[in-house]
């Protein structure tokens, strides 16, 4: 199951981000103002965290196929509307449905990929962090060769197909044998606590910290780069060259930072990447040349793909066997939400003092989250992983699970 929850998360974000690189094709289609480019990206990462704390939970009581299905339905909705969209509201409301798929996808896959394996959860979630870095990457530049080829609806109708293929593969998985093998309490599946009252677990508020402390610079990149890369004097090319320097990097170092966690403590190694992530922010604002700067970003995304899914499987540990997706949902959610803010911050902290201020804003907000996750519990960081244990949570008192041998459900 984990190479296809790799393939269909790789899917689902490559059919979500093609839309950034098609943007400016459908406003010349439609004719909106460009201040509804705002607005189409708010509306998904809206609806991703909507559908994160809200329906992630179920994937918890044995629903993880059902949700992993019906974020497939959604997609396959998602791109069919939009390509044929004719205004503004019918493609916010396309980009909010492909923002609910994302939602429902992300946390069943991630429950399910560390189901039946606890000593390789950041591993599995490196694995998946790769699919969801190579669909971003790949996604947009396969989506303008199409448009400039064959036109918008064609690119739209490729990624529809690739998406609808899962389907039957996931009908012909073990996933249902794997998400529905939970924890029971004196013979009654135990109920997993919701995601408002998983945050009032300490351990968990530490690693949903974390995380959001992790994914904030996205927003912050994601809103300023081309512009700051285009202000030093860097063409279309260079820019699309910055994203593959970042890319790729990612995509090769998550599965290795995923057993560096295994091995010395997922907290440990998500606390040490977020304070070296907030140097490294803070000196990406200080070069004025381009060649200074595009390795810079190969070293950030290298500590973001050891520390991020360490700060996932932190939120594993902390979390109890029938809460792992509703964990995984929560600090999604709070992931997404933290870039969505410091992406609305972004323009006018460039603006008002240039990339020095906005950098420097940014590797503050990693370095305090990274602070207030310390003060948290101290103690956490420096506890040593015991793979008897479970990771934290098989080890539930007086819960009796039943599991298949770590070999066997590999």
């Amino acid at each position: 199951p984990i190479v296809l929850l790799v393939a269909g998360t790789s899917l689902l974000m490559g059919s979500g981000s093609v839309v950034f690189t098609l943007l400016p094709t459908m406003q010349e289609k439609v004719g909106f103002p460009t201040w509804g480019f705002g607005l189409i990206a708010g509306s998904f990462f809206a609806a991703s965290l909507v559908a994160q704390l809200a329906l992630a939970r179920h994937a918890d009581r044995g629903r993880a196929p059902t949700l992993l299905v019906v974020a497939i339905g959604l997609a396959l909705i998602s791109l069919t509307w939009m390509a044929f969209a004719g205004s503004l509201l019918e493609i916010t409301l396309a980009r909010g449905i492909g923002g609910l798929a994302t939602g429902c996808w992300g946390p069943a896959a991630r429950a399910t990929a560390i189901a039946h394996r606890p000593d390789q959860t950041a591993r599995r979630l490196g694995y998946l962090a790769t699919g969801d870095t190579s669909g971003l990457v790949i996604g947009p530049l396969v989506g303008a060769v199409l448009t400039a080829n064959f036109g918008l609806e064609v690119a739209f109708g490729v990624f529809a197909a690739a998406v609808l293929g899962l389907i039957p593969v996931l009908f012909t998985s073990p996933l249902n044998e794997v998400s529905q093998d939970r924890a029971v309490l004196n013979g009654t599946p135990a109920k997993p606590l919701g995601p408002l009252a998983l945050l009032k677990k300490r351990p968990v508020a530490q690693a949903t910290v974390l995380a959001m402390a992790l994914f904030l610079p996205i927003g912050f990149y994601e809103t300023v780069w081309a512009k700051h890369v285009s202000n030093l004097g860097g063409s279309t090319t260079i820019i699309a060259l910055s994203v593959a320097l970042y890319g790729l990097p990612y995509m090769l170092v998550a599965p290795l930072g995923g057993r560096l966690g295994d091995r010395v403590g997922h907290a440990r190694v998500a606390l040490i990447g977020a304070a070296a992530l907030a140097v490294v922010t803070f000196i990406t604002g200080l070069p004025r040349n381009i060649w200074i700067l595009l390795p810079i970003g190969v070293v950030e995304a290298m500590i973001s793909a050891v520390a991020y899914p360490n700060a996932l499987a932190a939120v594993s540990n902390a979390c109890k066997r029938e809460e792992q997706a509703t964990g995984q949902g929560l600090a999604g959610a709070a992931s997404i939400g933290a870039a969505g803010v410091m992406a609305l911050l972004a323009g006018p902290l460039f603006d008002f003092g240039g990339p020095s201020l906005g950098f420097t804003a940014t590797a503050a907000l990693v370095a305090a989250g990274a602070f207030v996750a310390y003060r948290l519990d101290p103690v956490v960081f420096s506890r040593q992983p015991d793979a008897s244990s479970a990771q934290g949570y098989r080890s539930s008192e007086n819960v009796n699970v039943t599991d298949s041998p770590p070999a066997a459900s590999a």
